[in-house]
């Protein structure tokens, strides 16, 4: 049984949205957190961080591995499959972010748009991703930069890069920018 259906994505979209709802009303009662939330945020941000490279690294050995045939190593797991899951799940895991952004309220003018954009990238890679067949060829050059993006741009904002975060701050143009131009071509 395929726990990824439309009724499951409508089910988390319906609580994610109610979660952000409750966390926004209740800190704009209560104020921001000043404790947990940048605890939790930073943590989470490098844990993403490195769970970003290990999942990209992942994504790239099965991309290039010579005895990868039809999705299927020598044991007859299928990776494709596993990497095209783990892909999309992770989209999941971004929710956590928008929920410790709107705790610290320190971003509340654009609450909304990455509330917005993290709401809908599990609907395309559910979309995108999941299907087998040709409706996800080329998902694989996609997802590695995505995920490579991700690894540096949570390891910026959990305060990884130390006194180079201005550069890498810098960096993370080019490679959010880039991430889609590569989507866009994989996808023409």
């Amino acid at each position: 049984m395929d726990i990824f259906t439309p009724t499951t994505m409508i089910l988390q979209s319906l609580v994610y949205l109610t979660t952000w709802l409750l966390t926004s009303l209740y800190i704009n009662h209560h104020g921001p957190s000043t404790t947990i939330a940048p605890i939790f945020t930073k943590y989470h941000n490098r844990i993403y961080s490195l769970f970003s490279l290990l999942l990209c690294l992942f994504i790239l050995f099965i991309s290039f591995q010579s005895s990868y045939q039809d999705g299927l190593n020598s044991d007859g797991l299928d990776l494709d499959r596993l990497a095209r899951n783990t892909f999309h799940l992770s989209k999941f895991y971004e929710y956590t972010d928008i929920l410790s952004v709107t705790a610290l309220h320190t971003h509340h003018a654009i609450d909304l748009h990455f509330a917005f954009h993290h709401l809908t990238t599990p609907w395309l890679t559910f979309i995108r991703v999941l299907p087998d067949g040709e409706a996800c060829e080329g998902w694989r050059w996609f997802a590695a930069a995505n995920t490579a993006h991700h690894a540096l741009m949570y390891a910026y904002f959990g305060g990884v890069a130390g006194e180079r975060t201005a550069k890498l701050g810098r960096v993370l143009r080019w490679t959010g920018e880039g991430q889609l131009v590569l989507g866009m071509v994989v996808d023409a």
